[in-house]
């Protein structure tokens, strides 16, 4: 897999995209909380180490999969494959280490429709979502579910799926497309010279703008039915409203107003802002 050196591991470290695996941790464990299932020590650590080895190995295999595109985007040129700090061969055995690791572990120590899932999100993220952005702008949608799966794993600790854990799945699910649309206007050309489809290349930016409006409307109403399905109480309700009708707003304004790629790279900094503000607020509130 290469020297075992300081960079090296640092290099195969940053593979993983800690940060999504932080935030794919953080929904799992919400998933956990808002089941209300008495959970022990073995559980937790499955639910927590298995995420993450999941959600790693799953980044890892896709920046196997993306190394030529990622060297023709300046914000992704300089990771470990296109560099030539790492080999194909040592990311592809450290993605499917990984992925070994993680599926016992969701299965055993959670349960077994844990693994089921976290297999699930594995295969659609790796073999179905990962090649599609070169042919379809569909490919966002796709990729919205296995992003949102952490929190049915989470869910999952009893081996069943609870209306509340749905319904933050479906938030979850929903907040990945204004998010992502957004990043895919301002990134145009950067996705545009690496062979990617995107919305905005199909439809064009008027139609996107749009779509960013309609979808932060639909988050909106999901983090309500987080609420109506007793995932959490009022308090969320009240973080979630404002956070939540404050992005609509400005997707509104954008729309009627004709922004261009500033105004998208602002709607993709308040997409995360708001997911762990509204994120947190459902676990301090939650079955409240």
């Amino acid at each position: 897999m290469g020297d075992a050196t300081p960079s090296a591991a640092r290099d195969y470290y940053s593979m993983t995209k800690p940060r999504i695996v932080l935030m794919s941790v953080l929904t799992a464990v919400a998933g956990t909380v808002i089941s209300g299932q008495q959970v022990g020590l073995l559980a937790w650590i499955g639910v927590v180490v298995g995420t993450a080895l999941i959600v790693a190995s799953a980044s890892v295999l896709n920046m196997y999969l993306e190394r030529d595109t990622d060297g023709l985007m300046p914000r992704t040129s300089q990771r470990p494959l296109p560099q030539k700090r790492v080999s194909d061969g040592g990311a592809l055995v450290w993605g499917f280490l990984l992925a070994f690791a993680a599926t016992p572990l969701l299965t055993f120590a959670v349960s077994p429709l844990a693994g089921l899932l976290g297999a699930v999100a594995f295969v659609l993220y790796v073999n179905v979502y990962t090649p599609m952005k070169r042919s379809s702008s569909w490919s966002t949608v796709v990729g919205a579910i296995p992003g949102a799966i952490p929190v049915l794993i989470g869910g999952a600790v009893d081996g069943s799926i609870s209306v509340s854990v749905f319904s933050v799945f479906a938030l979850l699910a929903v907040w990945q497309l204004p998010h992502f649309y957004a990043i895919a206007m301002y990134r145009h050309k950067e996705y545009a010279r690496a062979g990617m489809i995107t919305l905005q290349k199909v439809v064009g930016p008027k139609w996107l703008r749009w779509c960013i409006t309609f979808w932060a409307g639909v988050q909106l109403a999901s983090s309500v039915w987080v609420y109506l399905s007793g995932a959490a109480g009022i308090y969320y309700l009240v973080v979630a409203l404002l956070l939540g009708s404050a992005y609509l707003a400005y997707s509104v304004y954008g729309s009627l107003t004709k922004q261009g790629p500033a105004w998208a790279k602002r709607v993709f900094l308040l997409s995360i802002i708001y997911l762990p503000v509204v994120m947190i607020g459902l676990v301090a509130n939650a079955g409240v």
